[in-house]
């Protein structure tokens, strides 16, 4: 878990401390790339093998699945509201962003929720 600080735009004056922690560790990084592909390959291959000619034809056109899914985004009611919030998040995101823009992505996190001065 990391905390970190932040002063909103609508009150100034306060500082306002966040924290960010891994929530359902144990449900896979959807994501990863690498997880995306070895789903695709565990399932629909699967099904392109066993239905042959037929898959993505006119006889079986599409097929619907509920999983993978990751929680949605959550915002604040209004600006100044303390509440927990749920982001998306692949395991991999703050090393990404820190090497395409230099910086560290948990110091910019608190511009998803509240507006900053």
């Amino acid at each position: 878990m990391k905390i970190r600080a932040a002063k909103s735009a609508a009150r100034a004056d306060e500082e306002i401390y966040y924290m960010v922690h891994e929530k359902n560790a144990d449900y896979v990084d959807i994501l990863n790339p690498a997880v995306v592909k070895a789903f695709l390959k565990c399932t629909y291959e699967v099904y392109k093998k066993k239905l042959g000619e037929d898959f993505g034809g006119a006889s079986m056109p599409g097929f619907f699945t509920d999983e993978p899914q990751f929680s949605r985004k959550q915002t604040l009611g209004f600006a100044g509201e303390k509440k927990d919030v749920t982001l998306p998040f692949t395991n991999d995101l703050c090393e990404t962003y820190q090497a395409a823009y230099g910086e560290d992505l948990l110091d910019k996190l608190p511009e998803l929720i509240w507006e900053l001065p």
